[in-house]
């Protein structure tokens, strides 16, 4: 398997575990801001470094290029620290 794959796909699955976990915990229906506090506690405490609601532009089909938020995970890779946004 391709190395930047095997990479996305180990992230991936703490991403998809954390957030099933909190869901779990928390259940349906609340505010999506107590979901990001409650999802950026579990990606804590399983040790991936996030910075909270950082700020990318981006276009959409015709609409113009606009803010919007998004977690973003660091990672190492060769003693450098490697950013993926979600």
């Amino acid at each position: 398997m391709d190395c930047k794959v095997a990479t996305a796909n180990h992230w991936s699955k703490i991403a998809i575990g954390a957030a099933t976990e909190v869901h779990r915990l928390k259940g349906a229906g609340l505010l999506e801001s107590i979901y990001e506090k409650c999802l950026a506690r579990e990606l804590q405490l399983r040790e991936v470094p996030t910075v909270r609601q950082f700020q990318i532009r981006f276009e959409y089909l015709l609409l113009k290029p606009f803010p919007s938020f998004c977690y973003l995970i660091y990672f190492w890779r060769n003693n450098r620290r490697i950013g993926r946004g979600f």
